[in-house]
Parts: C-alpha cells; sequence; structure tokens
C-alpha cells in the first residue's frame, strides 16, 4: 500500500491527477519477437473514478503483425490471387464491352455478374489495402529502428535507470 501511495503522489507532483482526476488511461506499446512473426503490441488500461470512490477500469490489447509475408509461399498465392483478379476482370470487361457493341447491356446485367463485378471490385480493394499496409508496416519498422537507437543514446546517458528506480 505504501509503494502505491508513494506512485499516486509521484503523479500529483508532477500534476498527471489532482482531486478533480476522473480518469487516467495508461497506454503502452511494446515489441513481442518471441512468436513466428514480430508483433508490436499496445496496452490500453482506463482507470475511471467515481465520485462515490468507486475506481473502475478498462482493459484492450491491440496486435499488429509487422511483416506482411512470413513464408514464401505467401508470395506465391497473392500473385497467384492478382492474376486471377486480373484474369476475371478482363473476362468481365470483355462480356460488357460485347453487350455495348451490341447495344443489349440490360443483357448482360445479371445476378452473377452483379455478384461477379463486385468480387473483382472488392478484390481490387484488398490489394490496395494489402500494399498500403505494407508500406505502413515498413515505415513502423524504420521507427522503431530509429528509437532504439535513440534508446541506447538514453541508455548511455543513464536515464532508463532513472527511469528504472521509479518502476521499482
Amino acid at each position: 500500500f505504501a509503494q502505491t501511495m508513494k506512485r499516486f503522489d509521484y503523479l500529483k507532483d508532477r500534476g498527471w491527477i489532482d482531486s478533480q482526476t476522473t480518469q487516467v488511461t495508461l497506454k503502452a506499446y511494446y515489441l513481442n519477437y518471441q512468436l513466428e512473426v514480430p508483433r508490436l503490441q499496445t496496452v490500453k488500461i482506463d482507470f475511471y473514478f467515481t465520485r462515490g470512490g468507486g475506481i473502475r477500469s478498462t482493459i484492450s490489447f491491440m496486435a499488429l503483425a509487422l511483416d506482411t509475408f512470413i513464408y514464401p509461399a505467401s508470395y506465391a498465392f497473392d500473385i497467384l490471387f492478382v492474376l486471377m483478379l486480373i484474369a476475371s476482370a478482363a473476362m468481365l470487361s470483355r462480356d460488357a464491352f460485347k453487350a455495348i457493341s451490341a447495344r443489349n447491356f440490360k443483357s448482360h446485367i445479371t445476378f452473377v455478374n452483379v455478384v461477379s463485378w463486385a468480387s473483382v471490385l472488392i478484390g481490387f480493394f484488398i490489394v490496395f489495402l494489402m500494399v498500403s499496409t505494407g508500406q505502413s508496416r515498413s515505415d513502423i519498422r524504420k521507427t522503431i529502428a530509429a528509437f532504439e537507437g535513440v534508446a541506447s543514446e538514453a541508455n548511455a546517458y543513464g536515464l532508463a535507470a532513472e527511469a528504472d528506480k521509479f518502476a521499482n
């Protein structure tokens, strides 16, 4: 109990909490390289203080895999998916152009064709998301690498030792 009160006093002295605080959010990011796929994980804990003196809390976890393609087979299957998507789009476009040139486009609008076009469009959207997510993961890895350089520099100045004093 005494150690907990010491930590609360620390937070009060630095202006993090006061007598009117109704919520404190603790958010931590950490790298988990112990799994086959390295992940950047987030833990978020919200503490809510009621007027009656009660404390309610919520906790949430979120993980982001830092590698898009884990196995070499992933490349092959994704390339195959894109090729099939292009072939489906080409076949549907050919049929649509035939119907347009025959001035009978209404015959092309069937349930099967609508579902096929929706599948192709959703497929291209998924490919877009995969590429953009891969770029975001690359940016995160670069940021982590830059942070590791800052963290090792802070360690050299003994700042990590000061942080460890508070943690204990």
